[in-house]
C-alpha cells in the first residue's frame, strides 16, 4: 500500500462468524520490498474451521484509515473418523477417533454415549486415551443395560477451554427380549420339533402324551408369566437335545432346562409332571429376565438364587455374553444359539 502522506499502519480484520463475534485485528509488519504481512492465528477465533473473511485497512501519515481490500480463505475441517467395535462377547465396545485435527491444542477428548431406547436417560461420558494418532475409550454395555442402537458423539476440549463436537457414529447391540407376547404358535413348535426329532414314547402316559399337548403347555405357561414361549421352547430343545436327554438329567425328571444340574454328574432337580417342569423353567427364565414377581406359586427350587433382571435378553443368558457376568450357562454363545433356534422356529 502507498499514500502521499506515507503509511503509518496496516491492519487486517479477520473473522469466521457471520455476526463477527470472533473478529480479531492483526497489525501487519512492513517487509523490505514494500509489502506488509500479518499472521492470523485460529486460536483467536475459537479454532473455527470454515470460511474466514479478511478486510485490510491502511492508516496514512495523517491518521486517516481506509479499507484497502478484502478476501476470504477457507480452512477445511479435518475428516475425523469415529468408529465403534465390540469385543468377542459384545459386552464392551471400543470407540475411537482418528484424524481429529487440533492435535497440538487438544487437552481432552471425550465420547458421549447413550442408547436410543429411553432417550438420553443412560447418557455416559467416557474420557479417551491417546494411542498414536487415535483417541480410544472402552464402553461397557453394563453401564447402559439395554440393546438396540447406541449413539456416540466425540467432543474435544482445547487449551483455551473451547469444546467442539468433531464427529458422531452409532453402533448396535443385539438382543431378543425374553419377556413379552409370544411370537410363535403351537403348530409352529410342533412342526419345528417334528422336523428334528420323534416325540418320546416315555411321555405317552404323562400329562403331555403327544407333542401337540407338550407345545400347548409351553404356550400356556409362558403366557401365565409373560415370558415368550419361543424362548422357553427353544431353550428346552437345546438343553435336552430335542427331548432325547442323554446327559446328567434323565427324561424321568421332567426337567427341561437343566435346573440344578451344575455338572460333575449332578442330576439336578426333578418335577412331578411335564407341566410343572415347564413351569419351573419359565419361572427361572423370568427370574433372569425381570424384577417383577411371579404370577403363580413358585415351583422353581432355584428361583431365589437368581439376581433378578440380570439377563432381560436371550443373548445375555450366557455368562460369557452377559455384560454383568451373570447367566444361565457358562458355555460360549449359549444365548445366541437359542436365538438361532428361535429364528428357525419362527420360519415354520
Amino acid at each position: 500500500p502507498t499514500s502521499p502522506s506515507g503509511v503509518s499502519k496496516v491492519q487486517a480484520a479477520v473473522w469466521s462468524k457471520a455476526d463477527q463475534s470472533d473478529i480479531h485485528w492483526y497489525d501487519a509488519a512492513a517487509l523490505t520490498n514494500g509489502n506488509y504481512v500479518a499472521n492470523a492465528n485460529i486460536a483467536y477465533h475459537n479454532y473455527n474451521y470454515g470460511t474466514y473473511t479478511i478486510h485490510v485497512y491502511v492508516t496514512d501519515g495523517n491518521g486517516i484509515r481506509k479499507m484497502a481490500g478484502s478476501t476470504t480463505v477457507t480452512l477445511e475441517m479435518p475428516e475425523t473418523t469415529i468408529t465403534a467395535s465390540p469385543n468377542a462377547n459384545q459386552t464392551i465396545y471400543t470407540v475411537s477417533a482418528s484424524g481429529v485435527g487440533y492435535e497440538s491444542v487438544i487437552t481432552q477428548l471425550r465420547f458421549a454415549v447413550w442408547s436410543s431406547q429411553g432417550g438420553q436417560d443412560d447418557l455416559r461420558w467416557y474420557t479417551a486415551g491417546r494411542q498414536g494418532v487415535q483417541w480410544i475409550a472402552q464402553v461397557p454395555v453394563s453401564n447402559h443395560g439395554t440393546v438396540g442402537t447406541y449413539n456416540v458423539h466425540a467432543y474435544i476440549t482445547l487449551n483455551n477451554g473451547t469444546q467442539k463436537l468433531i464427529g458422531t457414529t452409532t453402533f448396535s447391540v443385539s438382543g431378543y427380549a425374553i419377556m413379552g407376547i409370544s411370537s410363535t404358535t403351537v403348530q409352529q413348535m410342533v412342526s419345528y420339533y417334528n422336523a428334528n426329532a420323534t416325540y418320546p414314547a416315555y411321555y405317552a402316559n404323562s400329562d403331555a402324551p403327544n407333542i401337540e399337548t407338550f407345545c400347548q403347555i409351553y404356550l400356556e405357561e409362558a403366557a401365565a408369566e409373560g415370558v415368550k414361549a419361543e424362548v422357553a421352547f427353544c431353550q428346552a430343545m437345546k438343553e435336552t437335545g430335542w427331548l432325547r436327554f442323554g446327559g446328567d438329567v434323565d427324561i424321568s425328571q421332567y426337567n427341561f432346562a437343566g435346573i440344578g444340574a451344575t455338572g460333575n454328574g449332578a442330576k439336578g432337580n426333578s418335577f412331578e409332571s411335564v407341566r410343572i417342569g415347564i413351569r419351573a423353567q419359565i419361572q427361572h427364565l423370568k427370574a433372569y429376565a425381570s424384577t417383577e414377581p411371579l404370577n403363580q406359586t413358585c415351583v422353581d427350587p432355584r428361583y431365589g438364587y437368581v439376581t433378578k433382571g440380570c439377563a432381560p435378553y436371550v443373548e445375555w443368558l450366557g455368562v460369557q455374553e452377559n455384560p454383568y457376568g451373570y447367566g444361565w450357562a457358562t458355555g460360549a454363545n449359549y444365548g445366541t444359539d437359542i436365538v438361532r433356534r428361535i429364528s428357525n422356529l419362527l420360519s415354520y
